[in-house]
Parts: C-alpha cells; structure tokens; sequence
C-alpha cells in the first residue's frame, strides 16, 4: 500500500482517495482509479469549536491504515493508493474528540463499477456536534430494493449498548412493563375485550390498538392485581396470533392515507410488528407458555426480513437501519412508531438473549441518535411527527416520554441531547 500525504495550510477539510473497483480483465495492472472520501470540519471551524483529534481507521483485505491528527486547523489531504486485489468492502470508523466529548461514524466502503465516493461530515448544531459518514451518497435506495430482503445479511451501523447483559438481567427480574403506560380502551371494546376503532371511514380492528391495549390492561393486573385484567391481557395477546397471517404479519383492512401516500388494503407496519413481539415476550414472560414463546419467534422474523413485496424496514445509503410505521416509496421516519417498534426488539432479548435483536435494536438506536434533526422544529418546545411534514406534532409529549424511557432502560445519554434539543433547552 502507498500513502502519499500532502498538506495545506487553508481550512480544515480532509480527503482521502481510495481505488474504484474495476474489473481486472479490462484494466491494466499499474492503473488506479481513485474514490473519494471528503472529510469536512469547516462548519466546527466557522462554530469555534475546538477539535482535540481525529482518528480514522480503514480495514479491509490487506488493509489496516490508521490517521491521526491532532492539529487540524488546516486542510490535510491524503492520497492513498490500496491494492487493486481488494476483494472486499472497506469498513472504515472515524472518531473525532473535542473538550471532553467524543463521536464516532463507521460505515462500509461499498466498491462499484460506478461512482464511489463519500464524505464525513461534523455540523454544530444546537450545541451538540454531529458526525455523519456517507461513503455510499451515489446510492440511491428505492421501495424495491427491500423485497425479500433480510436486515441481518447486511452491514449497518449500531450504536452499542454498555452490559446489555446486566440491564436485562434487572428488566426481566422486574414486572417488564412495556415502555411507557397505556389506558384500557374501554370506550372501544367489543364483547371479547378487543378494540375496535370506529374510523370515519368505517369500523375495524388496528393491531397497534390492540397491543395498547394488552399493555394498559396488564398495567391494571399490576396495579390492582385483579385477575380480570390480566386476562384482559391474554386475550388481545392471543388475539395478535389468531389475526397474523402465515407469516406472522399483521396486516391492516383498510386503506390508510398518509401525508402523500395512500397505503393499500392490506398494508403492514413496523410499529405493529415490533409491539406485538413486546406483547409476547410480555405473555411468555408472565406465563411461561411456551405458545407464546414460539409466536414471538415467528413474529421476531419480521423484524429482519422483508417477505416478498411486504415490507417494514430497510437499510439507507448511509449504512443506518430504519422502521417504518407507514412503509412506502416516501420514507418518511415516523418518530414514535419506530420508538415504540423497537421496543419490542428488547422484550425479545430479554427473554430469549437473541444477539441479532440486540444488534437490530442497536442499530435502530443509531439512525435516531445520528438522525434526530430530522425531527426538531427550531426555537419551540416541539418536534416533528415525520419527515414530511414541517408542523409541530402533537405527539411531542410522546416523543418526550419515549426518549426518556430509552434514556433510563439503556443509559444512553444522548437521548437527553435530543430531547433538550426537541424543548429548546439548548440553542445556538
């Protein structure tokens, strides 16, 4: 491997050149096409914020190269020439220290035959320094590319959990109550306890009021510690087995409009899914049923895989994991469908220690704590309820009580940063 380092004394903005993949057949052994990799600081410059290092770090076939700055008031630019043998994609982690604070990107270099290029970027924004790596930006993600698509056979990011095993071990030992309370819909309920949500397009049953309302009526068994409830509970649990398809999807039976789609007959959602796999983790859990242990099973499935057309997640260009609650070509990020989706991530490694729904979770966690401005309104107590629309949403106090309790499960501090920024406790 050769590195040439050349150095200029203007702002601060780093470059790193790394060979496009190219078929050996057609290319001579001593030509090198370069990709690039754009490491911009300036907005940290143009902010005054002070940057302690830089660290970047490139593994892949033969490859094991490590930079390190610690003076880069000015712009670095760094050619390097890899071996045209990689075979492989390139992971490559960037860590960038200031003060006493410290942030990190990793991604996977994706060679093509096309463009391959990318960037680090570091913003200030609202007090808080966000490091963002694309080494993928010419790739463009469509609808179609998650049709029979498995989360688990890719890479993406992941923010890691400190001792998963530990808070586990205190959440099940615990009476697990899903993340936040929910009432009993009363109002709603048909003769077998179920909700069924009058629309005003007519009357049907939602799989995510149903597990609202498993949740609030195990609430109550807690609460009183009158059996009923807790019946109550079995019942819209076991209804959520008796309703899914042979799949294990629950599918909704009426068209919905969203912002600028209509979902079609039939249309599945994340949220649904992800609650449900809480409520059976919460029914094994209470039970020991082994009924309900193999339904959550069935149910965690779709939580990594797209099956056919039907889907509920997918992975950006960015390497960041995503549930949709309203999956369609407009990915939209609702907030809290895809807070309270995962959810249901943990119930299931609580009780089964699943190490692929610990690195799903993780990887969810990540594209919120690396994503969250998509979801701020600047200067207001207030946030977004999805990418596509700009009013304050009145699910704000959801979102506030949803970071909270992310915050306290996993002792992940960042989510105060988010949920200050959403308050506008903190401002430029």
């Amino acid at each position: 491997m050769k590195i040439v380092v050349k150095v200029f004394a203007v702002l601060i903005t780093l470059v790193l050149f790394l060979p496009a993949c190219q078929d050996k057949s057609t290319s001579n052994e001593n030509d090198y096409d370069t990709s690039t990799l754009t490491v911009n600081l300036e907005d940290l410059y143009n902010n005054n914020i002070e940057v302690d290092s830089l660290i970047i770090t490139i593994r892949g076939d033969n490859t094991d190269y490590k930079f390190t700055s610690r003076d880069i008031s000015y712009i670095m630019l760094l050619d390097i020439n890899l071996d045209r043998e990689t075979k492989n994609d390139l992971l490559i982690e960037a860590s960038l220290y200031w003060d006493t604070f410290s942030k990190s990107a990793y991604s996977k270099f994706r060679f093509s035959n096309d463009k391959c290029a990318g960037y680090l970027k570091a913003i200030y924004y609202h007090q808080n320094v966000i490091l963002k790596l694309d080494t993928n930006p010419a790739f463009n993600v469509t609808e179609s590319d998650f049709y029979n698509f498995n989360a688990l056979d890719h890479f993406f990011k992941e923010h890691k959990i400190v001792d998963p095993e530990t808070k586990a071990d205190a959440y099940i030992n615990s009476p697990m109550k899903f993340m936040i309370d929910h009432p009993i819909l009363y109002s709603i309920l048909d003769e077998n306890n179920i909700p069924f949500m009058p629309y005003d397009f007519g009357d049907y049953y939602n799989p995510v009021f149903t597990c609202n309302n498993a949740f609030g009526c195990y609430d109550e068994y807690l609460r009183s510690g009158d059996q009923m409830y807790l019946d109550w509970f079995y019942d819209n649990v076991d209804w959520l087995i008796d309703y899914k398809d042979s799949n294990s999807l629950l599918r909704y039976e009426f068209e919905f409009p969203h912002e600028t789609i209509t979902l079609n007959v039939g249309w599945t959602s994340a949220m649904a899914q992800g609650q449900a796999l809480a409520a059976l983790s919460m029914a094994y859990h209470v039970s020991e049923d082994e009924k309900y242990l193999q339904a959550a099973h069935e149910f965690f499935v779709t939580m990594y895989s797209n099956i056919g057309t039907d889907w509920n997640l997918y992975i950006d260009s960015e390497d960041y994991l995503w549930y949709e609650e309203y999956p369609s070509q407009d990915f939209c990020h609702v907030l809290n469908g895809k807070l309270f989706g995962m959810w249901g991530l943990w119930d299931y490694y609580c009780i089964t220690r699943n190490e692929d729904a610990l690195h799903l979770l993780q990887g969810g966690i990540a594209s919120i704590l690396d994503n969250y401005p998509l979801w701020d309104v600047d200067g207001v107590d207030g946030s977004h309820y999805c990418c596509h629309t700009g009013k304050v949403s009145t699910y704000h106090r959801i979102h506030k009580l949803q970071l909270e309790a992310y915050r306290d499960m996993f002792d992940i501090q960042e989510f105060d940063i988010i949920f200050d920024t959403f308050t506008n406790q903190r401002s430029n």
